[in-house]
């Protein structure tokens, strides 16, 4: 169990970085549509509700679907 979890934060942090660094050389393209006055808030808000759930969702998957009882 414990070698399942420190998996999934080796790929946390791996996918964090690449995650925020596509978004971060993206940023322009992003953020550059026009929302209205509040629509960047809105719209890093919803990055950051996505990148959460793909976190969650690798969690849920990585202790269900990670082989049982491999040494």
């Amino acid at each position: 169990m414990f070698k399942k979890i420190s998996i999934y934060f080796l790929s946390i942090i791996l996918f964090s970085i690449v995650f925020w660094t596509l978004i971060r050389s993206s940023s322009d393209l992003i953020f550059s549509t026009n929302a209205g006055l509040d629509g960047e808030p809105h719209k890093a808000k919803y990055i950051f509700g996505g990148w959460f759930a793909l976190l969650l969702t690798g969690l849920i998957l990585s202790l269900v679907y990670l082989p049982k009882g491999r040494k």
